[in-house]
């Protein structure tokens, strides 16, 4: 016989919905300041730059139709399919966390990689290519963005989290296999 399905603790729920609230305020404050920052380095004209540490750091604008490292030049469409599928796989992720204190960093990493992937996206969709301004002085390392700094910042922060602070048992709130088929068999 089947049994009724439980529905969970209003409380719970509104403190899921507070969680994703705060993380969706978070996500669209970086990706504010990401497309600010990008507005100010398209203002600044082409061969112009600005020193901000001597020797370290310089502001200088490119614009990038390709990806990191220049890769794949003029690839928009695969840019934007693969990033909205990370935007979608880590929605996904968010979404079913559970909303204890312990899942807080993971949802910190997603938001801040969902902010940086959309703030790319943005640039792609309604720029042609991503502004990039940000020139490590004397080391061979291409101009990013805040964008790129979020995703990969997010990035290394989800893989730590995965190889040092949760386990198998944590993550099985990731299992997309339904009870309903489960019980099929």
């Amino acid at each position: 016989m089947n049994k009724p399905m439980t529905r969970k603790k209003p409380e719970t729920e509104k403190k899921k919905k507070r969680t994703l609230i705060r993380d969706l305020i978070l996500m669209l404050c970086l990706l504010c300041i990401d497309q600010v920052t990008k507005y100010a380095a398209r203002m600044l004209e082409p061969d112009q730059y600005y020193v901000i540490l001597d020797h370290v750091l310089e502001i200088r604008p490119i614009e990038n139709t390709g990806g990191p490292l220049g890769i794949l030049e003029g690839q928009t469409f695969l840019f934007v399919f693969v990033a909205l599928i990370m935007i979608f796989c880590a929605v996904y992720m968010l979404v079913k966390s559970p909303n204890t204190p312990r899942f807080t960093p993971l949802h910190i990493a997603l938001t801040v990689v969902i902010s940086g992937s959309l703030g790319n996206v943005t640039d792609r969709l309604f720029h042609g290519s991503v502004t990039d301004f940000i020139s490590l002085y004397g080391i061979h390392f291409p101009a990013f963005n805040l964008s790129d700094l979020f995703v990969a910042t997010g990035i290394v922060v989800f893989i730590g989290l995965f190889l040092f602070k949760y386990r198998e048992k944590d993550l099985l709130f990731l299992d997309i296999k339904q009870k309903k088929f489960r019980e099929m068999k």
